[in-house]
């Protein structure tokens, strides 16, 4: 069987993050910082030896994957469909403030707050989303999990041993960590350009690393997997 390290990574910040506006399937470009946090995590990857890389056919993943992929040339990147962000139907391009405003209404302040501030279930944030969705198309966390795990089974199964670059959306990535381990997201969600860890070796999959953002952080999980020696 293949063991298989994936670095799932959330893209860098967009134009719609900065805004505070809900994304999902819509798009709009990096910012300064955003490509600025890409170029970073490039340097930081540099000496990890990637197979392959998969990203979505959103820009502002593909801008990641490629910034990221500067320092490794002669790395394949593989485009699927099933690596876009949630679908938010109706909500796509909303100010999350006023969808914050809708939960209150519904569910009610305290819960809100749990949810939106890293005490709460990434399930229950997730079906908030879908429940607020007038029109019925919204993913809710089922739907968006299934696509997820077919997505990363897929992946695994074109690949053999080695380190695989996958990168993808904040809630995305949640919801697929938390359906493999319930700890490794306590509600908030993975920052821009951070790097989660799940390794896959006869057939089991198990969460590594959960959001790491900072170069002291990363380096020492490399090191102490043996993906770099200095």
């Amino acid at each position: 069987m293949a063991k298989q390290l994936l670095f799932l990574v959330r893209h860098g910040q967009t134009e719609l993050n900065a805004q505070d506006k809900m994304q999902g399937w819509i798009d709009s470009p990096l910012t300064a910082d955003g490509l600025r946090s890409a170029r970073q995590l490039s340097h930081m990857l540099r000496k990890v030896d990637f197979v392959s890389a998969y990203t979505s056919d959103l820009e502002r993943q593909q801008v990641t994957c490629r910034l990221i992929l500067d320092k490794h040339p002669d790395t394949p990147m593989h485009v699927t469909t099933g690596l876009r962000e949630m679908y938010f139907g109706a909500l796509e391009g909303e100010s999350a403030r006023r969808i914050f405003i809708e939960v209150v209404r519904r569910y009610g302040l305290k819960t809100a707050r749990r949810m939106y501030q890293g005490e709460g279930d990434v399930v229950a944030l997730t079906n908030s989303f879908a429940a607020l969705d007038d029109t019925d198309q919204a993913e809710d966390y089922q739907a968006l999990q299934q696509r997820m795990q077919q997505t990363m089974r897929r992946i695994s199964d074109e690949n053999g041993d080695g380190n695989i670059l996958i990168v993808s959306s904040g809630l995305a990535l949640s919801n697929y960590l938390y359906g493999l381990d319930h700890s490794a997201i306590d509600g908030h969600l993975l920052d821009n350009t951070s790097v989660s860890l799940v390794s896959v070796e006869d057939g089991r999959t198990s969460v590594e690393a959960v959001n790491l953002t900072s170069a002291r952080d990363l380096n020492k999980f490399l090191k102490e997997t043996e993906q770099i020696t200095d």
